[in-house]
C-alpha cells in the first residue's frame, strides 16, 4: 500500500482576493500615519526675493571732539534674495538704500549697503516660516552739510544686522508677504571729501573721522517665492 504525503494549498484567480492581499507602496514615506502629507512655504531649493520699505531709529557716536553722540531716524528700501540650502538654512544677498536725517550728522546724510546674508529657518508651515538671519554689507555713505568747511564727504564702512522675521504665503504659493525686525550697527571709519583721495581727520587730528550708527531696523513687503 503506497501513502501520499501532501500540504493542502488553495490558489484562487479571484481578483478579489488579489486586491484584498495586495500592499501598496506610498510614493512618499509618511511618519505620521493619518497626517496629510503637505508641501511648505519654505523648503530645499526654492528661492524668495522680497521687496521691503521700513525705517530705523539709531544713536550715534563719533571721535570727534563736537557733536559726538545724537539720535536720528532712516527711511529704508530693500531688496534681498535667499536661496534654500536646505529645509533649514538659507543664504543669499542683500541690497539697502537709506535717508538719514539727524541735525547732530548734518543736513543730508544717506547711505547703501551690499552684502551676504544667511538664514536659519526654525519654524515652517505649508504658509508660513519663522527665521533668524544674519547679514555682512560694505556700507557706504553720503554726508551732505552747505554750513561746513567741506559740505560734502563720502564715508566708507561695514554693517553688521542680526534680525528675526516671518514671511506668509497670500493668495498664491509664488507670492507672500513679509515682516523682519533687527539690530543694526553702521560704522564709518574712512571719510573722503567728494571726487578727493585726501582722508578726513577727527577735530584733534589724530586719526581719521569714525562715525558710528546702533539701533533698530524694521521693513515690511512682499515676498515673491520660486
Amino acid at each position: 500500500m503506497q501513502k501520499h504525503i501532501g500540504f493542502p494549498c488553495q490558489m484562487s484567480t479571484n481578483s478579489d482576493s488579489f486586491k484584498n492581499t495586495t500592499t501598496f507602496v506610498q510614493p512618499q514615506k509618511n511618519l505620521f500615519p493619518g497626517v496629510p502629507i503637505v508641501e511648505f512655504f519654505f523648503k530645499k531649493h526654492i528661492s524668495i526675493l522680497d521687496l521691503s520699505l521700513g525705517g530705523g531709529n539709531y544713536g550715534s557716536s563719533s571721535n570727534n571732539t563736537k557733536n559726538a553722540t545724537g539720535n536720528g531716524g532712516q527711511s529704508i528700501f530693500g531688496l534681498n534674495y535667499e536661496y534654500a540650502l536646505s529645509n533649514k538654512f538659507g543664504i543669499g544677498a542683500m541690497i539697502e538704500l537709506g535717508g538719514l536725517g539727524n541735525p547732530d550728522l548734518g543736513t543730508s546724510f544717506s547711505t547703501g549697503l551690499i552684502g551676504i546674508k544667511g538664514y536659519y529657518h526654525f519654524y515652517s508651515t505649508e504658509k508660513t516660516t519663522i527665521y533668524t538671519s544674519l547679514a555682512l554689507c560694505h556700507a557706504s555713505a553720503n554726508y551732505n552739510n552747505p554750513k561746513r568747511t567741506v559740505p560734502k564727504i563720502n564715508g566708507n564702512g561695514f554693517n553688521i544686522q542680526v534680525s528675526i522675521g516671518f514671511k506668509r504665503q497670500l493668495i498664491k504659493q509664488w507670492l507672500g508677504c513679509h515682516a523682519n525686525l533687527s539690530f543694526a550697527e553702521y560704522n564709518f571709519g574712512t571719510w573722503k571729501p567728494d571726487k578727493q583721495t585726501t582722508t578726513i581727520k577727527n577735530d584733534a587730528g589724530t586719526e581719521n573721522l569714525n562715525i558710528k550708527l546702533s539701533g533698530i531696523n524694521f521693513t515690511t513687503g512682499l515676498s515673491f517665492r520660486f
